[in-house]
């Protein structure tokens, strides 16, 4: 379950994406004791994995050519 931290708390910090089991973070809420929803927020996959994943750091993909061919 992909969820978004929202509020800091031990070693997480606000606006961090996990992706944990449900057991996981009911395990977290129960050490915090408070509620799940109110320290974090469930997100989408496939659009806040998308958005998160990319870097602007990466820069352009490079493909090689092998030596000796005309392409």
């Amino acid at each position: 379950m992909l969820r978004r931290i929202t509020q800091a708390f031990g070693r997480y910090k606000a606006g961090e994406f996990h992706d944990y089991p449900r057991a996981t973070w009911v395990q977290m809420a129960k050490d915090v004791g408070r509620p799940l929803e109110e320290f974090s927020e469930e997100l989408d996959p496939n659009v806040a994995l998308t958005a998160a994943s990319q870097s602007g750091l990466g820069g352009r993909k490079l493909i090689r050519r092998r030596l000796g061919t005309a392409a």
